[in-house]
């Protein structure tokens, strides 16, 4: 959806921006989007495990730090 996307957008810039929690929030935000109607849907499963990666990936950045 397009609010899913403009989220994601904005996460990436706090994320390149340093703002690690904010981005965080952010994807967390369109995880909420993209799960909130349970309708099964492969698309929104894949773009939902991508987010979880980047999730982690960014608390993995947090820890290093």
């Amino acid at each position: 959806s397009i609010r899913v996307s403009n989220t994601i957008e904005k996460a990436e810039r706090a994320l390149f921006k340093g703002n690690h929690k904010r981005a965080i929030s952010l994807y967390q935000d369109a995880l909420f989007d993209l799960r909130r109607f349970d309708i099964p849907n492969p698309e929104r499963e894949i773009a939902a495990e991508k987010i979880d990666r980047e999730i982690s990936r960014i608390k993995e950045l947090q820890k290093r730090s």
